[in-house]
């Protein structure tokens, strides 16, 4: 069952504010640290898994220039449950 989630709006509007202020180890601190996070960037070699991107991304971030999200509108929505194992209907 698909339904709206008002926590992860709430993860994501804290991810967006420290990200406006420039609070790279806040933002890093809202991903999920599992060894099966993936991040692909924009450079075709821009490849990272498990937590070793959420280990760099503060310094990552620091050599990007600034810039201002304005986000209108979050939509979030959950499937199933998570039991910490895995995610299922």
């Amino acid at each position: 069952m698909v339904k709206e989630s008002p926590e992860l709006v709430a993860v994501v509007t804290r991810w967006i504010d420290a990200m406006d202020r420039r609070d790279f180890g806040t933002a890093a601190k809202l991903f999920h640290r599992t060894r099966f996070a993936r991040y692909i960037g924009s450079d075709p070699d821009e490849w990272w898994s498990g937590t070793t991107y959420i280990d760099a991304y503060p310094h990552h971030m620091e050599e990007n220039p600034v810039f201002t999200m304005e986000v209108q509108d979050i939509e979030a929505f959950e499937a199933g449950r998570w039991d910490g194992r895995r995610c299922g209907h």
